[in-house]
Parts: C-alpha cells; structure tokens; sequence
C-alpha cells in the first residue's frame, strides 16, 4: 500500500486527521467450493473478503460562549476492503508422486500446490466523526475499483475423518498478485492526493505474502 500509504496517510490524512498508522497488513476470510475429480487435483470456485483499517483520534478546538477554547477528540478512520470471487485449483503432489501410499499416517496428509485468479471488487472508506459539534457530524468519502488478481501457494492438510465425511484441517502460504488500477468516486472521477503543485492518483496494492489456516469438510 505504499501509493496511499505516502501520497495519503502521510500527507493529507496525517496533517488533517493526525493519522500517522500505515495500512501494511490485513485479515482475509475466504470460502471455496470444490470437487475432487481425480485424487492429484480439485478444481472450484471461492468467495473471500481481504479488510484492514486504521484509526486516529484527532483534537478538535472551538470557542464557547465566552470564546473559551474547548479541545475534544474526534475519531477517523481508513478502511479499505475487497470482495473477490474467482475459480481455484489445487494440484496434490503426494498423489502425483505416489509417495504416501504404504504409511498410515502420510496416507492422511496431502501436500499441494495452489492456484487461484479471481475478480476483485475493492473500495476505501474515508470516514471523519466531529464531536466538537452537536450533534455530532460524520462525513464520509468512498472510492471503487474493480480488478483482476491472482494467487499461487501450498497447502498442507491432515484428514481427521476418511470415511462418510472427509474432513481435514490444513495450513497454507503463497503469495499474491494485486494491484488495483487508480480508484474513483461514485461519480467517475480519479482519486488525487495533493502533493506540493502536482497531483498523485491513489491505488491500491494488496501484493505481498499471506498464510493461513483452513477447515475444509466434503463428501
């Protein structure tokens, strides 16, 4: 996120709403539907969500009636969020390879290799809480894109159960590939962040290395 990060957060966003936390990482929560067809692969699609935030709480001064100065604390916040669907593939290379057939306890791991390309739909929130104000005044920005990415990785998975229900619980990590184009308002237009006389189109990019544990069940 070094785009918003530096053209953003470090600028506009610090100098007005005293925001100084960078966007660096975030939470994924994602869901795949699969079949099986042959035992060295599956093939299906997935649902997931990719969310971060941060949060400041800037000092808002104002007068009262006796034009004595009153400090308060607002509240700001930064969220971008992307609601991604796409198709998935794993390719099992311990059935590939044959090499777990006569251990009991390497016949209930699989080892593969992950692909996914999916559809991103992503958008940031920009969101300013005035309590210095009554009553208190919320005004919000929103910015969309809409985008390709892509994802490769491993997997690890035990299967706990082999009989009626396979249900295995599994470790993954990859790396992602997405990169958002600039970001624009409901109304079209590009986002621009002032910097010195000229200025920057804000992107996103939600790039970079992610692991995970899953819980997968199927029959």
């Amino acid at each position: 996120m070094d785009n918003l990060n530096q053209y953003f957060i470090d600028s506009f966003a610090f100098k007005i709403n005293d925001l100084s936390n960078h966007i660096e990482k975030g939470q994924n929560i994602y869901i795949k539907f699969k079949i099986r067809p042959k035992s060295f692969f599956d093939l299906g699609v997935f649902v997931e969500t990719q969310r971060s935030k941060v949060t400041s709480k800037p000092i808002l001064k104002t007068l009262d009636e006796d034009l004595n100065l009153i400090m308060t604390e607002g509240l700001y916040s930064l969220a971008i969020r992307s609601t991604n669907i796409g198709i998935t593939n794993t390719w099992y290379l311990n059935q590939i390879l044959s090499f777990n057939e006569e251990n009991k306890f390497l016949d209930r791991l699989d080892f593969g290799i992950d692909a996914l390309l999916g559809l991103g739909l992503p958008f940031v929130v920009s969101e300013f809480h005035n309590t210095a104000v009554k009553p208190i005044s919320i005004s919000q920005s929103k910015w969309y894109s809409k985008d390709l990415f892509g994802k490769i990785g491993i997997s690890l998975e035990y299967y706990f159960l082999k009989k009626t229900i396979f249900s295995s619980l599994g470790l993954r990590a990859g790396y992602q590939f997405y990169k958002t184009k600039t970001l624009t308002n409901r109304l079209g237009r590009n986002w621009e962040a002032p910097e010195y006389v000229v200025y920057k189109p804000i992107n996103l990019d939600f790039s970079g290395f992610y692991y995970g544990v899953y819980l997968k069940i199927g029959k």
